[in-house]
């Protein structure tokens, strides 16, 4: 990575290839690296559309009601998520 950006907890940067290309996105929240590949624009295409027409019909991803309750109960008994 050639350079990162933000402040503090959360930082980002493009990931190049040996020939300077960007090949990948990396974020580093409170020091853990998440990592995404590059995608095509014909990819990015479809998430898009997809994403929209979930958006559209209004339904949720799968599971995310589950994680949604366990982030509240925790921030009810004030338990950050990533300690359990």
């Amino acid at each position: 990575m050639s350079s990162t950006h933000g402040a503090g907890y959360f930082q980002y940067g493009f990931l190049h290839d040996p020939q300077g290309s960007v090949s990948g996105f990396l974020v580093r929240v409170q020091g853990v690296e998440f990592t995404s590949p590059r995608i095509d624009t014909s990819t990015a295409e479809q998430l898009k559309a997809k994403l929209r027409e979930r958006i559209q019909s209004q339904k949720p991803l799968p599971g995310s009601e589950a994680a949604l309750r366990r982030l509240v109960e925790g921030i009810q008994a004030a338990i950050l998520p990533m300690k359990r």
